[in-house]
């Protein structure tokens, strides 16, 4: 299986430490942040990325126009895209899904939830931290 190359997208420096630790925890060793959507974009317009793992609410772009942005891109648009959010109502988790999102994850979550979000995208085979 492919090494897996995620991107977390978090606005908070705390939770985007605590989400590549967690990572780290699970094994995955290939783990990038940044610090909103803009600078997401940037990245993966030059890194190659199996995941995205991003927060919903950021300035100046949230997690849902970066998402748009993602499936808008013939490059990335079959990307797996996990967003996160501490109201994962049944609305926004309908708009998450109307856009594209893999899997929408809501917040807080701890380290087995995350094992399991990524267990559920294991499916793509890239997902493996090895």
């Amino acid at each position: 299986m492919a090494h897996a190359k995620i991107l977390v997208v978090d606005d908070l420096a705390g939770m985007r430490t605590a989400l590549c630790q967690a990572l780290g925890k699970l094994g995955f060793e290939s783990v990038t942040a940044c610090a909103d959507g803009i600078q997401a974009l940037d990245h993966l317009k030059t890194n190659e990325v199996t995941l995205v793992i991003s927060d919903w609410q950021m300035e100046p772009m949230d997690g849902l126009a970066l998402l748009r942005e993602v499936r808008g891109d013939a490059r990335l648009k079959a990307l797996p895209f996990i967003l996160v959010s501490g109201e994962a109502t049944p609305a926004l988790r309908e708009r998450a899904n109307a856009a594209g999102a893999s899997l929408v994850l809501g917040k807080p979550f701890g380290p087995e939830a995350l094992r399991a979000a990524l267990a559920g995208l294991s499916y793509l085979g890239v997902l493996s931290p090895e």
